[in-house]
């Protein structure tokens, strides 16, 4: 989530020699740059195809025109300030990143009282044209009250820290901020693994045992690097990218001290060894390879292309129509004042006649733009215009297995602390399923989020299926999803005692072809399996056997 404060120019300069006339056309120039800002925020212009909602807030007024006439009314009242009365914040969120209304009204009216702006009056409205979901925020600086001018004195810091806070709150991807590191950044915007994991754990073991320099030198060359001395101490760099670490970072045996003790003072590798070795090297993991030439992104640029060509075929085909119907309504309202001109009508009746003449052309123009919206928005609705994200999502909460494998490994998502999970060791050999008649809603990441009757929420990860909100009816679905997913491999289990024993239960009594790798578990699951086995063999009448009843979710 990022924060804005857009910065406006109110271009009052030509009328400073004006005098009182000066006053005056600042008062008018401020309604007309408020009134910009509105119009713009609530997509006048655009008939509203980018608008999704709006809101008002400490407004007595109900609709947005009312409230635009009701806060110039509010800046007219001070006369004493010299700045621009309107503060234009726009709130973007990630791509693909779905945020609800109310979570949108909450971290608006957070990021406002941040800003000292509690209780001043403003228009918000959320767009939806561009890849990023977006929020604007107009609010007027003058209080209704205390009429005074509110200016926030450098905001940008308080706006990235209350960004990091609002992240965390509602669970959303965490973007870098102003005090985190450069390389911090490139991790989490790019996504690229990381250039010092991967040293520590591919290079690292193989360094330890060099007795001298050259050693060390020839080692390094194998994977694209190189040891060199940087400040007081020595880096490792990839010999063909900007990418470099601290030597002490990956092992502290590698420190210039350890290293100078060890080997003597540091000696540059020979000529000879500098001529990279393509054994193995560092691999960035920021876009993937499928893109190119999978199956499913060729549905989605054909989708995505057919989509534009219908939209460009209509466009043609309604500007043809649209020539030919003023054409025909040009000829008709012509022939119809003719015939009023020629008739034997007075004067007075012939003006009416026109006027009427007019009110229907009017009418049939505006029944006719009416018949062509109607029918673009049916075609547009038919066939939209999706992002790659937006197809993903789309195609996996409908059961597409493969796109929920690819939304997974586009994103690294923060690991959330679980209340009740499961898991297994080979996360690689799990499988992807999507249950959709649980109608679950997929997130950006690959995330499949299932929603049960008795309030429960289940989140189907990547390396884990976890449990939000706690019920019988989200273990049973958790477990559900676990024994198909992880099958044919111990599943992990993490949580509290009583979580655990709700599962053996339920994993008993509904028969799930599992077994836990916690050996205490497992026990306790054959030691009732066989119990129960017994029972049934004991029992008087097989009228006494019941089917189990699936949890109400």
């Amino acid at each position: 989530m990022i924060i804005k404060v857009v910065k406006r120019d109110k271009a009052t300069s030509d009328f400073g020699k004006l005098g009182n006339y000066i006053l005056e056309a600042q008062n008018d120039e401020a309604a007309i740059l408020w009134t910009c800002t509105a119009d713009y925020i609530m997509d006048v212009k655009g008939d509203g195809e980018k608008l999704a909602w709006f809101a008002i807030s400490n407004c007595q007024a109900e609709t947005p025109a009312e409230a635009i006439s009701e806060i110039l009314l509010t800046q007219s009242e001070n006369t004493r300030s010299k700045n621009d009365k309107t503060y234009h914040l726009v709130i973007s969120f990630r791509e693909g990143e779905q945020v609800s209304q109310e979570q949108m009204k909450t971290i608006e009216e957070a990021v406002c009282t941040k800003l000292g702006f509690e209780g001043h009056q403003r228009l918000s409205a959320c767009h939806i044209n561009t890849e990023n979901t977006h929020l604007h925020i107009a609010v007027n600086k003058v209080h209704p009250k205390t009429f005074r001018c509110v200016e926030p004195y450098y905001p940008y810091l308080k706006l990235d820290a209350i960004c990091k806070e609002l992240e965390v709150k509602h669970g959303l991807e965490q973007d870098n901020r102003i005090l985190e590191g450069k390389h911090s950044a490139l991790h989490i915007q790019t996504e690229e693994q990381s250039f010092l994991a991967w040293i520590k754990e591919t290079v690292a073991p193989l360094l330890k045992n060099a007795q001298q320099w050259q050693d060390l030198h020839d080692q390094l060359v194998g994977f694209g690097l190189v040891i060199k001395p940087r400040g007081a101490g020595l880096v490792i760099s990839a010999q063909d990218g900007p990418l470099s670490v601290k030597a002490s970072s990956v092992d502290r045996s590698l420190s210039f001290k350890a290293l100078t003790e060890k080997l003597g003072m540091y000696q540059p590798p020979l000529a000879t060894s500098l001529i990279p070795k393509q054994e193995q090297r560092f691999q960035p993991q920021s876009q993937p390879a499928f893109q190119s030439n999978n199956a499913l992104y060729a549905e989605y640029k054909h989708q995505q292309e057919q989509a534009w060509q219908v939209r460009r075929d209509l466009k043609i085909t309604q500007s043809q129509e649209r020539q030919q119907f003023m054409q025909a309504l040009k000829t008709w309202h012509q022939e119809q004042r003719q015939a009023i001109q020629s008739s034997p009508l007075s004067s007075k009746a012939k003006q009416q006649a026109y006027q009427h003449v007019a009110i229907e052309r009017q009418e049939r123009l505006k029944a006719h733009r009416l018949q062509q919206k109607e029918v673009r928005d049916q075609i547009y609705s038919q066939y939209p215009i999706q992002t790659w994200q937006t197809f993903l999502l789309k195609s996996a909460e409908t059961g597409n297995t493969e796109a929920l494998e690819v939304l997974r490994s586009r994103k690294r998502r923060q690991e959330h602390i679980a209340k009740a999970l499961f898991t297994t060791h080979d996360i690689d050999a799990a499988k992807h399923i999507v249950l959709t008649q649980y109608q679950p809603y997929a997130r950006k990441n690959g995330d499949l989020v299932y929603r049960v009757k008795d309030g429960g929420v289940v989140t189907d990860e990547k390396h884990h299926v976890r449990i939000d909100e706690s019920t019988t009816g989200a273990t049973f679905l958790a477990l559900s999803i676990a024994a198909e997913r992880f099958k044919n491999q111990p599943l992990e289990v993490k949580g509290e005692a009583h979580f655990k024993q709700q599962v053996i239960d339920l994993a008993v009594q509904y028969g799930f072809d599992l077994q836990f790798s916690d050996p205490t578990m497992e026990t306790e699951r054959q030691q009732k399996i066989a119990v129960n086995q017994v029972s049934q063999t004991h029992m008087v009448s097989p009228s006494h056997h019941k089917q189990p009843i699936e949890p109400k979710r």
